[in-house]
């Protein structure tokens, strides 16, 4: 499919900008965007034919879009506009939004930290929003947990940062998502990905199992369940936490590559619209220090700049980045073991 230029995430949202460029004036034939496709006949299967043998072949438009909508945008000289206003949400990296980083922070701060394309930050999405959206969906039924109950089970697992709810706040106040819980969350996140997920090959829909409607107790499979499978596997014997801190290895080798690739903390910022634009909302747990715990929405919140720039210098000290640039140190390499990394950063001028 990404050989032809018809990647699933990004395929989706291209046919709703090109119609949206239709609508404006600016794509059409004879227009500032060139089309020769029929687009009075957007929608049908036709249409839809069409659009789609021209991406793969790169024919017309789809010389364009086969290389992604950021890059087509780029080309069509759209871009700047289009995703400052939020027409074209590519919240990080040339990536579609997904769920909304103004209320699931660690999703959009975990992509914003990470990878130049969406990765599977659905660690804290599917127990944590979607259960209590399956109820609310269900004629607002409540939920099997409480959101302080299921904040403590989720926290209980996450080892090494165990017992610290307040990771799961998805608030805007004092422990909420700007807040050094937070990163905590975030920094686990993306360890538990770059191992268990991404180089173990568990399931980002269904691991880490904080817990599951499908036990006695509720209780989950994490952080049990993954060493045994690892260890049956490999014959080796591992802790969860060996696995935690291979992952944080893993994620700080791949900050090095990118650093030396040009990567610096004043890139990582998401576009104007998620600090201008209010959300819609979603249903997560949020701590609220007069009523406790409740499953609320945030609908209307914007991130603010400042408290943003400041999560990202707590972060980058929590994983032993330099806070000025983002780029590791040699400090933490060699205490990873990644002295020579180390040494190619420096002769490169980029160590941290």
């Amino acid at each position: 499919m990404h050989k032809y230029g018809l990647g699933h995430w990004q395929f989706m949202w291209m046919q709703s900008y090109v119609e949206d460029l239709y609508k404006r004036g600016l794509l059409g034939k004879g227009k500032q965007i060139e089309c020769d496709l029929p687009m009075e006949h957007y929608g049908t299967m036709g249409f839809l034919d069409m659009f789609m043998r021209q991406i793969s072949t790169r024919q017309g438009i789809g010389d364009a879009l086969s290389d992604g909508l950021a890059r087509a945008a780029k080309k069509w000289n759209t871009y700047d506009e289009d995703v400052s206003s939020g027409t074209l949400n590519l919240a990080y990296w040339g990536t579609i939004d997904h769920y909304d980083p103004r209320i699931e922070a660690e999703w959009g701060f975990g992509s914003l930290m990470g990878e130049r394309d969406l990765m599977l930050h659905g660690m804290a999405n599917y127990p944590l929003h979607w259960m209590p959206e399956a109820f609310r969906m269900d004629g607002n039924k409540e939920p099997y947990l409480t959101a302080e109950q299921a904040v403590k089970m989720a926290a209980d697992t996450m080892v090494p940062y165990e017992g610290d709810v307040f990771m799961l706040d998805y608030s805007d106040g004092p422990t909420g998502i700007y807040s050094e819980h937070k990163v905590k969350q975030v920094a686990w996140v993306k360890h538990y990905e770059k191992f268990w997920i991404g180089s173990n090959g568990f399931c980002g829909w269904l691991w880490p199992m904080y817990f599951t409607n499908n036990s006695v107790d509720y209780r989950g499979a994490t952080p049990e369940a993954e060493p045994r499978f690892f260890n049956a596997i490999t014959g080796k014997n591992i802790t969860f936490a060996d696995g935690m801190e291979l992952g944080r290895k893993i994620f700080t080798l791949d900050r090095a590559i990118w650093t030396l690739q040009g990567r610096h903390r004043d890139m990582e910022v998401f576009p104007d619209y998620i600090y201008e634009k209010p959300s819609s909302g979603s249903l997560l747990p949020m701590f609220d220090e007069k009523t406790g715990w409740s499953y609320a929405t945030g609908a209307g919140r914007t991130l603010d700049r400042a408290k943003v720039e400041d999560w990202k210098t707590k972060f980058y000290a929590f994983e032993g980045y330099n806070t000025e640039s983002g780029w590791p140190t040699r400090k933490t390499l060699e205490e990873l073991d990644l002295k020579k990394v180390a040494d190619l950063m420096q002769s490169k001028g980029r160590l941290g």
